[in-house]
């Protein structure tokens, strides 16, 4: 899915500076040509003489004081950044025996200079152009630097100029974002660079899933777009707000369409995601302490490896922590409760890597309920007398909270009224009783509980219940009694299974 179209070519383009003649008249010509592969190198000042030395295929020029000495890559050939720190450019000297300096300055046009600095002949000289940008010309001067004064015919020893990294002028790269970067809101921007001798407008466009022409732009200065941005001929910059774009793969454009005859049409391309956070799930749960709970989150774009924190409010918040996602782009973070209460739980992208949510994506809330006394969860159905009709269908978890208090949530669904009855934390009453008999390990078997329901039409209703369980096998022998609105049983259920749970530890 992803893909980038740049103009680039990984090849080392040499200018080799064989074939100088020995001659003084043929050191003064300007513009001499050397072989198809060298381009032309200018000369002027002091003398230029070939070392006989030199290796055959080696050989060197050596620029006495006061003598400089341009060279310029063939055709449409530079040398370009790659984007790192490593080397773009090498000035290959010969290894003197006798170390002489000279400045070194590079060019686009050949008629602006910018000096990268004053070198020795002593080892080749490897240059970084991210600060610099393409090189099409080299010059190396000699004038008032220093050279042995023993021996004050030794100049500077130049070998040839490299293109480490070469490319064809015009020459352009997409700075930013980086390619599959993930946004979650805010802004996004998009900046470039782009080299040429000369300046000619740009075109350029975001694109939504696609990088066809004309197709799904949401911002540029083409197919009806007149966003703003920058352009001097050499940088490019603009800014979009994308927290209302579409989470999804786009496509970031900037190219030039009006290059000069002969040269080629730049159209770079990097991919990019909008994400956004879903909600946290489950959204309410309740365990036993010293167990474990999970909660997971999506991006919604698949992106692996991005990091999401989860922040942890309750008696368990020291264990707040993160989780990377997934290649589906979900993450998944489990903790231990560790002590009884109450938990609640947030997701959001820590973007500005404070380690705190400051302003940043961020989820709903969810929340855990640790228990450390006995406390219900399941459900099940009741059917009619033929065992085929759903009458009922019962489920919820209930317990106490270490202050006393009865948390939970039940749901009681008449099926065939077409009613039901809701309650959540709206409970006032909880004893458990009987025996560990039919509920191993716990000290009890039955749950009795009364609180406020809601009926689908807004009517409250205080409704009482009991639940047996007789069976961890899920085979429908736990029994329930309904009371105070719609009554049912005491029955057993048809299927399902319910868990009085022991929280006492030990």
């Amino acid at each position: 899915m992803k893909r980038i179209i740049t103009i680039f070519l990984a090849v080392v383009l040499v200018l080799t500076l064989g074939l100088v003649m020995a001659t003084p008249a043929a050191a003064a010509t300007q513009n001499a040509v050397y072989d198809s592969h060298s381009g032309n190198i200018s000369l002027t000042g002091g003398t230029i003489a070939e070392c006989v030395a030199a290796p055959g295929d080696g050989k060197f020029v050596q620029l006495d004081v006061g003598s400089w000495i341009k060279l310029k890559f063939p055709g449409n050939w530079a040398a370009v950044p790659d984007g790192t720190a490593a080397a773009d450019l090498r000035v290959d000297i010969y290894d003197a025996l006798y170390p002489a300096s000279a400045e070194i300055f590079v060019s686009l046009n050949g008629s602006t200079w910018t000096s990268v600095g004053i070198h020795s002949d002593t080892a080749n000289i490897d240059l970084d152009l991210e600060g610099t940008g393409p090189v099409k010309w080299v010059k190396v001067d000699q004038n008032a630097h220093p050279i042995d004064p023993a021996y004050p015919t030794l100049g500077f020893d130049l070998d040839a100029v490299v293109a480490l990294n070469a490319g064809i002028i015009p020459y352009g790269s997409i700075t930013s974002p980086t390619e599959g970067q993930v946004f979650f809101g805010g802004t996004v921007s998009f900046n470039a660079i782009y080299w040429d001798d000369d300046l000619d407008p740009v075109s350029w466009a975001v694109r939504r899933g696609t990088d066809a022409p004309a197709t799904n732009t949401v911002w540029g200065n083409v197919d009806g777009h007149n966003d703003p941005y920058t352009w001097d001929g050499h940088l490019f910059h603009s800014s979009a707000d994308v927290s209302s774009w579409t989470p999804g793969w786009y496509y970031a454009f900037v190219w030039n369409p009006s290059e000069d005859a002969g040269e080629p049409n730049i159209r770079l391309v990097r991919g990019f995601y909008i994400a956004e956070l879903s909600n946290l799930s489950p959204p309410e749960a309740f365990n036993l302490i010293d167990t474990q709970h999970t909660v997971t989150v999506s991006i919604g774009v698949p992106v692996a490896g991005v990091q999401v924190w989860f922040d942890i409010e309750g008696p368990n918040q020291s264990e707040s922590g993160s989780a990377t996602t997934n290649a589906s782009g979900v993450a998944s973070f489990t903790y231990t409760g560790t002590s009884a209460g109450k938990d609640t739980i947030r997701a959001y992208i820590d973007q500005g890597a404070t380690g705190y949510q400051e302003g940043e994506p961020t989820t709903d809330t969810v929340v855990k309920y640790w228990f450390q006394e006995n406390f219900l969860t399941g459900g099940g159905t009741i059917k009619d007398a033929n065992g085929k009709k759903v009458l009922w269908t019962i489920a919820g978890n209930i317990g106490f909270l270490p202050d006393g208090s009865i948390v939970g949530n039940f749901n009681i669904v008449d099926h065939a009224n077409k009613n039901q009855y809701k309650a959540h934390n709206t409970f006032t009453a909880l004893a458990f009783s009987g025996d560990s008999t039919f509920s191993p390990p716990a000290s009890y078997n039955i749950a009795t509980f009364t609180g406020t329901f809601t009926d689908k039409n807004g009517t409250k209703v205080e409704l009482t219940l009991t639940i047996t369980d007789n069976d961890e096998s899920g085979g429908g022998a736990d029994t329930v009694a309904v009371t105070g609105g719609p009554t049912i049983g005491p029955t057993t259920l048809s299927g399902g299974n319910f868990q009085v749970h022991d929280g006492f530890k030990g």
